[in-house]
């Protein structure tokens, strides 16, 4: 009996042994180190988030009376102060963070911007350092750039926008649906912010790297007929006389721009910076859209006796650089032009085609450079309507 116990015991203590080991392989979590919240300029600010290792967050932002950017760290963890308030910060009031175990771990950070300005954000991430940057400028730096708004430092009154006018009702309003009170631990992530409207956030990561060129057309050919045929509806584009899909580059709308109400929206920069035409890549004759947001015009085409490509852009605004008409003299493209009467809700750009062809039209995102481009050229003969 007494091998038999010794070998009962040797065995019962390699469990005792080994069951750390298996308990961290199983749970291993990334920490969070800390939190730094930096002041570039009095138009720039940033929020970096130091990680003990490489992981890829979930980042959207969520619009309405109480703007905030959500970080969703999965498979980390958090000992840090929960509630950080920004008060000298110009463009986030403060940052929330909590944490839940069921059914992993989770941290989930909330910073909270102002709302009587508009705020852009951009996201970059370092693997050397684990730092993911958060990064915030204002929308009205540009403006401020160019001489039209005097440099003051800003606060909501010199905008002709007060604190209380963000809530129709009077006195302060609670944030009930907030990840963490102001006056308690967080210890767990509310279930409303968790249960976010996927329609109302787009998520992003700063680790799934996206090609330079971005296609955001699928790979079907969508040609412009002139045979007086039914429109036809390319992938990302939009049907006259149906249902219209959601824009190319839906993606990117986590990036557009906060859009305070009040004088501050009458200041928003415009989407349209600049159009240009260019026929020399071999490509076929592009049509290139410089913006200053993600905000991507909706597509449509025209057939008939005048093929015609309509680009329609939500902020009616345009930069005044921006040629009302361009005469490109292209094998495809014909005229350039502008259109505002009869759509003070909307910049629509014409794009006037040469008739008796068949075209191919394809819609191409260059998200560093901000550009998008319309990639215009002739089907070969075998994809063509008989």
């Amino acid at each position: 009996m007494k091998p038999v116990s010794a070998i009962v015991s040797v065995f019962f203590f390699l469990i005792l042994l080994l069951l750390p080991c298996w308990t961290n392989a199983k749970q291993h979590d990334v920490a969070i180190e800390r939190l730094v919240f930096e002041q570039q300029s009095e138009d720039e600010e940033r929020l970096v988030v130091v990680l003990q290792e490489e992981l890829t967050p979930r980042i959207f932002r969520i619009d309405g009376e109480k703007p905030r950017i959500v970080i969703d760290l999965p498979s980390t963890r958090y000992h840090g102060e929960n509630v950080i308030t920004l008060p000298e910060a110009n463009l986030a009031r403060k940052i929330r963070v909590g944490s839940h175990d069921d059914p992993v771990a989770k941290t989930r950070i909330v910073l909270d911007l102002v709302s009587n300005i508009p705020v852009r954000y951009q996201q970059q991430y370092s693997p050397e350092t684990r730092q993911l940057k958060i990064i915030l400028t204002s929308g009205l730096v540009q403006l401020k750039q160019s001489g039209t708004i005097a440099p003051d430092k800003r606060n909501s009154e010199d905008y002709g926008v007060k604190e209380e006018q963000s809530s129709p009702e009077k006195g302060p309003q609670p944030d009930t649906d907030e990840l963490v009170a102001a006056d308690e631990p967080a210890d767990e992530i509310s279930a409303s912010e968790q249960e976010i409207d996927e329609q109302k956030a787009a998520p992003s990561s700063p680790s799934e790297h996206l090609p330079e060129a971005v296609q955001t057309a699928q790979d079907g050919r969508a040609d412009v007929a002139v045979s007086g045929a039914e429109q036809i509806s390319p992938s990302g584009v939009e049907d006259d006389g149906g249902d219209s899909q959601d824009p190319p580059g839906a993606d990117f709308a986590a990036d557009d721009v906060l859009v305070s109400t009040g004088e501050v929206e009458s200041l928003v920069p415009p989407d349209l910076v600049n159009i240009t035409f260019d026929r020399t890549s071999g490509e076929g004759e592009m049509v290139k859209f410089h913006l200053n947001d993600y905000d991507l015009p909706r597509v449509s085409v025209q057939e008939q006796e005048q093929p015609r490509i309509y680009c329609d852009f939500t902020n009616p605004k345009h930069d005044t650089t921006v040629e009302e008409t361009i005469l490109p003299q292209g094998d495809f493209v014909r005229k350039i032009h502008i259109e505002t009467r009869g759509m003070p809700e909307l910049l629509r750009v014409v794009i006037d085609l040469v008739p008796g062809k068949n075209y191919d039209l394809r819609q191409v995102l260059f998200k560093a450079d901000r550009l998008f481009v319309l990639v215009i050229t002739e089907l070969e003969p075998e994809f063509q309507r008989e």
